[in-house]
């Protein structure tokens, strides 16, 4: 729950308020609240469960693509770091236990996975598979 008020406390202090216009998208199963120029998403965007109100993800877009830090959470607590470059997984992932302790970390370069930088062995532990990617549990 910490983490989530730091990454949230930087979101607001970072988003000057009086020179965005906020644009709330609401489907059957979540709620996205975000910045939208020139018809696509831009800026940090907070992506909610529309029946628990508990934030799912924070991500970073520019010109409509993923584009740098994307944080994902279960039920508030974060459970993967994710840096993005135009769309694409570039650097480090951080997958953390549903205690918030780190289980790894994996660099990728241009959405490949080259490297595993840390890794703890477990149950809630990613696969160690060299084409697995995070990237189907972001929501777009």
């Amino acid at each position: 729950m910490k983490s989530l008020f730091i990454i949230l406390l930087c979101w607001l202090i970072s988003t000057p308020i009086l020179l965005r216009s906020q644009s709330i998208i609401q489907s059957d199963s979540v709620k996205s609240v975000g910045h939208i120029e020139n018809g696509l998403k831009s800026g940090s965007w907070v992506y909610y469960d529309s029946n628990t109100n508990n934030v799912k993800q924070v991500c970073v877009y520019q010109n409509g693509q993923l584009n740098g830090t994307c944080y994902l959470f279960e039920n508030n607590v974060l459970t993967i770091k994710i840096s993005f470059s135009s769309g694409i997984i570039n650097g480090k992932v951080h997958f953390y236990s549903k205690e918030g302790d780190i289980l790894a970390i994996y660099k990728y370069i241009n959405g490949i996975r080259s490297e595993i930088l840390y890794y703890i062995a477990g149950k809630d532990s990613p696969s160690r598979n060299h084409i697995y990617t995070p990237k189907d549990k972001v929501i777009y």
